[in-house]
């Protein structure tokens, strides 16, 4: 994106990429009146002018990064979702992926910058994977258990299964400590979980406290999932996948997410997906409307075919629809389609509601009751906007604005 957001009148600098270095040189730079030009890995507004600095090249040992100054921050406030994941810390071992997904911005924003032009504002970027060693994560685990009373760890890493020997080592690391009541949630690949299962890593992931994997399921249809440049998924290896965590792994929340409003989506084919859903037996489905963010190849094809009917990126939250079909579905269809996806899943199948309200596990019960309870209050609010006559896309998803909490600027 040329203009890099400074269009925006409440912005006059831009840290691009990884900001852990750029931002220290930054704020020096700020504090003791040095020159912005340079500043590597910032663009900058000067004389109503956007100048763009040379990019900084990404971390080469992520173990050379500063732990986060977790003493600077509320713990006990903040903690995200409340009771749903409760005492819980945001960390990461990992940036970057192997896959090059046209809707996924997180590849890109870590990978590596190739062919740049800066004077030009155009960049190509390359998949890249990067991880910290299993010492250093030991010891950011170890720190916020025991210093800061963490229980549950919600890792940021877009593919935190991406190599069974630190995996492995990892969880060897986490067991041998004996945490009787540490907890986590991951992003994890389908291809590598039918991989880890095989080699015995998936039973000790599962040991040393893995209770919610979040998988990217993203279609049910092998030609959708190559559309979207999702390589090696097919439809059947999801499947075996949700089946091993079912039949072995009972506790364990099975939780997917698909991407949906895609340009080439029917009707038809937004409702197969709930019945792909259904098929594999997931605990919950996370169907989220594409968000084209600026860098993706989705957004390049959306631009090039005058798909997008939203360019707010306000609205660019994976709940809101953005952009209209190739076959004419607008973004007020899919908004319908949407909800009518979650329709079918959670309020057409009283069975499975109720096996998953009185599981005898009691986080998979837990997460069951939160999503539940937050799905009917998302199509109560629908009703209402519906009888108001708010019924623009941006009001049908249930997706409403962060609030600020009072005690932020304590």
């Amino acid at each position: 994106m040329v203009d890099y957001g400074l269009n925006n009148q409440s912005l006059d600098i831009i840290v691009r990429f990884e900001g852990e270095e750029t931002a220290v040189d930054l704020m020096n730079a700020l504090l003791r009146g040095g020159d912005l030009s340079q500043v590597k890995g910032i663009a900058y507004k000067e004389k109503g002018r956007i100048i763009r600095n040379p990019l900084r090249s990404l971390a080469a040992d992520l173990d050379k990064l500063p732990i986060a100054a977790f003493d600077l921050m509320p713990m006990g406030k903040y903690s995200p979702f409340g009771y749903l994941w409760p005492q819980s810390v945001t960390l990461e071992h990992s940036r970057g992926c192997i896959d090059k997904c046209s809707f996924c911005s997180l590849w890109t924003f870590w990978g590596k910058q190739v062919n740049t032009d800066v004077e030009k504002g155009q960049l190509e970027v390359m998949p890249r994977y990067r991880t910290k060693s299993v010492a250093r994560t030991l010891e950011e685990v170890d720190l916020v258990y025991k210093k800061f009373n963490r229980r549950y760890i919600i890792w940021a890493d877009p593919t935190f299964n991406m190599d069974p020997k630190w995996t492995n080592e990892f969880c060897e690391g986490l067991l041998k400590r004996n945490y009787k009541d540490l907890y986590w949630w991951a992003f994890l690949r389908a291809d590598y979980l039918l991989r880890d299962e095989r080699a015995g890593i998936l039973e000790k992931m599962v040991k040393a406290g893995l209770v919610h994997p979040l998988i990217g399921v993203e279609r049910g249809c092998t030609e959708d999932l190559r559309k979207l440049s999702k390589s090696v998924y097919t439809g059947e290896l999801v499947k075996q996948v949700f089946h091993i965590f079912k039949n072995k792994y009972p506790q364990i929340f099975r939780q997917g997410t698909f991407v949906t409003c895609l340009p080439f989506d029917t009707r038809e084919s937004m409702l197969s997906l709930v019945e792909f859903a259904k098929d594999i037996d997931m605990d919950y489905p996370a169907f989220h409307p594409v968000a084209p963010v600026p860098g993706t190849y989705i957004y390049n094809e959306a631009k090039a075919n005058n798909l997008l009917e939203e360019e707010d990126f306000r609205r660019y939250d994976w709940a809101t629809p953005l952009m209209r079909s190739y076959q004419g579905l607008s973004r007020k269809d899919f908004a319908d389609l949407n909800m009518e996806l979650n329709k079918r899943y959670v309020l057409c199948r009283p069975f499975w509601l109720i096996r998953g309200l009185f599981s005898p596990y009691k986080h998979k019960r837990g997460l069951y009751w939160w999503f539940f309870r937050n799905t009917v209050k998302v199509m109560a609010l629908s009703m209402v906007d519906y009888i108001l006559k708010r019924n623009k896309p941006e009001y049908m998803t249930g997706f409403r604005q962060l609030r600020k909490p009072r005690w932020y600027d304590s």
